[in-house]
């Protein structure tokens, strides 16, 4: 999957603080991950969600 524009939300920055998971890693699974859930009409944004693996 590509995209040009991330925005995570409070939520998601939070989590991904707590669990030790960068932006990096984030784009690496959007990237060769594979999307299992798409949310297209989510507002304010469409939602997807990816499974996948980074190794550091």
């Amino acid at each position: 999957m590509y995209c040009e524009n991330l925005v995570f939300s409070r939520h998601a920055i939070q989590q991904m603080f707590y669990r030790r998971i960068s932006q990096k890693d984030v784009k690496t699974v959007i990237s060769y991950g594979e999307v299992i859930e798409e949310n297209p009409n989510d507002t304010p944004y469409p939602s997807y969600l990816n499974i996948g693996f980074y190794r550091r």
